[in-house]
């Protein structure tokens, strides 16, 4: 059993994404990157990469108490650098501390600024989002809100905020990871999570994902701990009902797949791991809790979700490729492609497709990409081991927001995979604790196939866009 990211694993995919990139450059002249993407792409894979095998090698027998500390301090500090960087960075090429397009980040920093108005006023009540019912999109604003209060409207602030949510979030993970696998897989998770570049992008931007999904962590980490603990007090089940409420102010199907996973787990959980007192106790709490919602603006909100489940795909497909500047192949995209690939894609941006945000994620989503063999390698080894079971909350979560996701018209866009990245990254990190020599022939033709698939991948994004 593995207690580190090998060195094979590491070199090999380092190399694959300079293959990968310099295959596109060649076959798709004219179209290459610009310099500065190529860059952050190299750093992104080479950095979480090598330093997932060196640290994960290093830092196996320091305390816990210093293990935690380091993912901590360590992911801040770089998160801070890239907060720091990304706000001149984008000034100097939007005019603005916001990404390109960023017609939601200014419309969340709007937002913000409305409810610190409202609140310091005491007229809350006059709050539009709220009046309209869009509770699923209002959490983030509320969030900007408070610390608009305090920051006098700061972006700066609010992203270095963002920085220290997202690091303590792979605390989080490595805890999550820790209790389910083990001290050894819970620290190649941590560290993992303190490296993985998406985390780490989303902290210098005015949006939403950064606290989401440390609410998300935190809801799932506080009911395994729950599941799991002898000594529980009845009412830490409270606390943990309201994080998982504050989901559906982000995303309504984040929400619902959350409870759904609590209730898998109450249910079909391994009674090895799991008290069934504790699962009672917390049946009856989440009982409780989804009765509220039953009646409120939140269910008229899950009602429509299901209502467009059959038809919302296909209908967002057809807009991107009838839109300005849209891959009129986008159309015969379809959950027959996507939930194939659901635990993979997105592929990397590797040529000018006059995309700016996803070109720069270009090297996070190729480490994701290869990280995704891990994923899937762990889930079949827990059923291999019929351990399931035993995990049956991270594996529930994981796979019913993925497969919520690959039937949605949102299926190949990085920022909605989010919420299930940390989880993702868990299940990884116990897959690579299980990869033998035997493994490594499949892990040599996976790689060669995410090559392919990234130059294949690109090839659609220019055809469909008329730039080849």
């Amino acid at each position: 059993m593995l207690n580190y990211l090998p060195k094979y694993i590491s070199t090999r995919a380092i190399v694959a994404y300079f293959v990968a990139l310099v295959l596109c450059s060649f076959v798709f002249l004219g179209k290459s990157l610009d310099f500065f993407f190529m860059f952050t792409g190299a750093l992104s894979v080479t950095s979480f990469f090598y330093l997932s095998n060196t640290l994960t090698i290093q830092w196996q027998t320091i305390r816990i108490k210093t293990f935690t500390q380091k993912i901590f301090i360590i992911g801040f500090i770089v998160r801070v650098c890239w907060v720091v960087f990304s706000y001149f960075y984008y000034i100097k090429n939007t005019g603005q501390p916001f990404e390109f397009m960023a017609a939601d980040s200014m419309g969340y920093h709007g937002g913000g600024i409305n409810v610190k108005n409202l609140i310091l006023t005491g007229s809350f009540s006059n709050w539009d989002m709220f009046q309209k019912g869009a509770y699923s999109d209002s959490g983030f604003m509320l969030i900007l809100g408070l610390e608009y209060i305090f920051t006098d409207d700061s972006i700066f602030w609010a992203r270095i905020i963002n920085a220290l949510f997202s690091a303590y979030m792979s605390v989080l993970i490595y805890k999550i990871a820790k209790n389910n696998f083990g001290e050894s897989t819970g620290r190649i998770a941590g560290i993992a999570a303190m490296l993985m570049p998406n985390f780490i992008y989303y902290c210098g931007l005015h949006a939403k994902e950064t606290i989401m999904i440390l609410l998300t962590v935190l809801f799932i980490e506080r009911i395994d701990n729950i599941l799991r603990n002898k000594d529980f007090k009845l009412l830490s089940i409270v606390p943990a009902m309201f994080v998982g409420l504050s989901l559906f102010l982000f995303r309504t199907v984040l929400g619902v797949t959350a409870f759904i996973s609590v209730l898998a787990a109450i249910l079909l959980a391994s009674s090895k791991k799991t008290k069934w007192g504790n699962r009672l106790a917390l049946g009856f709490c989440a009982t409780l809790f989804i009765f509220n919602i039953v009646g409120s603006k939140i269910m008229y909100e899950i009602e429509t979700v299901w209502e467009q489940k059959g038809t919302n795909q296909q209908i967002g497909m057809e807009g991107r490729a009838q839109r300005k500047g849209g891959n009129v192949l986008a159309k015969y995209a379809t959950k027959s492609i996507f939930i194939p690939l659901i635990f993979t894609i997105p592929f990397p941006t590797l040529v000018n497709s006059n995309q700016p945000n996803q070109q720069i994620m270009n090297g996070a989503n190729f480490a994701k990409n290869i990280m995704s063999f891990f994923v899937i390698f762990g889930l079949l080894m827990l059923l291999r081991k019929n351990k399931w079971r035993e995990h049956l909350l991270i594996i529930s979560f994981l796979l019913g927001y993925l497969a919520v996701i690959g039937l949605s018209n949102f299926a190949h866009s990085e920022r909605f995979h989010m919420p299930s990245l940390p989880f993702a990254l868990i299940i990884a990190s116990w897959g690579i604790s299980q990869f033998t020599n035997r493994q490594k022939t499949w892990f040599d033709f996976w790689v060669v196939s995410m090559v392919i698939a990234a130059i294949g991948w690109n090839y659609i994004k220019l055809k469909g866009r008329g730039l080849t």
